[in-house]
């Protein structure tokens, strides 16, 4: 797999809060446009309950949820970074 900036090359920052960075970006291997929620949480039992809320999401099926595709990490300047 590509590296996250090799992956997500085009991304416009659209909001900051107090638990993420929201950017809007292009998947360089799909040409989907996304969003991309890189989540400001370093607490790894926050981090396992938000894995654990993403795939009860994945499994649902409705036209009133948005779709969540995974969440994954990367390494930068020796922290972890999660997104969504």
């Amino acid at each position: 797999m590509k590296t996250f900036n090799e992956k997500y090359r085009k991304r416009q920052f659209i909001s900051r809060d107090k638990w993420s960075d929201t950017y809007k970006a292009v998947n360089s291997v799909t040409k989907e446009i996304v969003t991309l929620k890189i989540l400001n949480i370093q607490n790894q039992e926050e981090i396992k309950n938000i894995q654990s809320k993403i795939e009860t999401l994945k499994e649902m099926e409705s036209p009133n949820l948005i779709s969540i595709n995974s969440m994954e990490s990367f390494v930068e300047n020796e922290k972890t970074y999660y997104y969504i």
